[in-house]
């Protein structure tokens, strides 16, 4: 299970990765589709990592993920509300998002490992 959580978390990062270099950078807002299938893929890899945690798969590792990944979505809400105001976010906020989420993703490839 954290091997598909790991696989959702990296199309999460493509897709963000793409945002980021084509859209965010230049100062305009990536499209709305792209950025609900980057939430798509970030929401099933938190909620793999979640069902991981409960059978006990991974741990410790999978809550560290987890804790980082659910701080990532935090801001990634947040992100998506200035997004919905039409307003672009500042550069640490998405450094913050791209910080957490690398993060994140270390700690659950190292739990899927662990398995």
């Amino acid at each position: 299970m954290l091997d598909f959580a790991v696989a959702a978390c990296t199309l999460a990062g493509i897709a963000g990765g793409f945002m980021l270099g084509t859209r965010i950078f230049r100062g305009r807002f990536a499209p709305w589709p792209l950025s609900l299938t980057h939430a798509a893929f970030g929401t099933t890899a938190i909620l793999l990592a979640v069902f991981s945690a409960y059978r006990g798969i991974g741990l410790p590792n999978v809550n560290g993920a987890l804790f980082m990944l659910i701080i990532t979505a935090i801001g990634g809400f947040s992100l998506a509300r200035l997004h919905w105001r039409q307003q672009i976010p500042r550069t640490v906020l998405i450094f913050l998002h791209v910080t957490f989420a690398v993060i994140g993703f270390g700690l659950l490839v190292s739990a899927a490992m662990s398995t």
